[in-house]
């Protein structure tokens, strides 16, 4: 785990957590409360750890319009964990578009 060389650099090192695997990973988070966290949304905080700030894990939709015509592509931007269902709503959008056999 990167948090056990945080105190073997003199450089600041900051890590996002991105949320909690298991309860059994807790006891090496506050070992190393004192170092500098950030969290994907508040609701995702640990007691005790030395927060910076919220990022919130996403995009500005508004950035990017919704077009009633699109294309063939279909793109994911990100890490896929199985948690996410990326690859399962991926599947499901395919299924209509897929050439009859």
């Amino acid at each position: 785990m990167a948090l056990t060389y945080t105190r073997l650099v003199k450089k600041p090192v900051l890590t996002t957590i991105t949320g909690f695997s298991s309860p059994q990973i807790m006891p090496v988070y506050q070992k190393y409360r004192d170092g500098y966290f950030v969290s994907i949304s508040d609701s995702d905080r640990a007691a005790g750890l030395n927060y910076l700030a919220t990022v919130y894990n996403g995009i500005d939709l508004s950035l990017y319009p919704f077009q009633e015509s699109g294309g063939d592509d279909l793109i994911f931007l990100g890490r896929h964990s199985s948690g996410q269902g990326a690859f399962h709503l991926a599947i499901e959008a395919a299924r209509p578009l897929r050439p009859a056999v």
